[in-house]
């Protein structure tokens, strides 16, 4: 039998496992990397149907309001870190852009906090615990 055969099918198997291996593992990235409006809506779907109905009205409510800030704030921090890394950079200039964009994640983060405050409101303590059951605090 010739050694090339075998060294190719060797190399072939290889290849494939690695890119098997490699699906694996983009999946379980891109997994991670859920969208925050399916993540609330799955925690929500935990609810007793009369609870969950007022929930998510809330949550569709708000909604609207919380992706336009989540976007305009992306937006900002994108040309944010651009200027900085332009020809244009000046350290003042640089600091606004900064001030500014930590205003606007302050005003998303109290946005989200008082639709979670809203929610909360109308459950009772049980369905509360359930709601924030398993919440990943990312703590170091």
């Amino acid at each position: 039998m010739n050694k090339s055969w075998l060294f190719g099918g060797i190399l072939f198997i290889s290849l494939a496992a690695n890119a098997v291996l490699g699906m694996m593992q983009l999946g379980k990235t891109l997994q991670l990397q859920q969208r925050p409006a399916k993540i609330v809506m799955a925690r929500l779907a935990r609810l007793p149907e009369a609870e969950r109905a007022q929930a998510e009205s809330l949550f569709k409510q708000a909604l609207p309001q919380l992706r336009e800030q989540v976007i305009n704030t992306w937006q900002l921090r994108k040309d944010t870190f651009r200027y900085i890394a332009s020809a244009e950079y000046s350290r003042e200039l640089a600091e606004t852009r900064l001030a500014e964009l930590r205003e606007r994640t302050t005003t998303l983060q109290k946005s989200a906090q008082k639709l979670i405050l809203d929610i909360a409101d109308t459950l009772p303590t049980e369905q509360r615990a359930k709601l924030l059951d398993n919440v990943e605090f990312n703590l170091p």
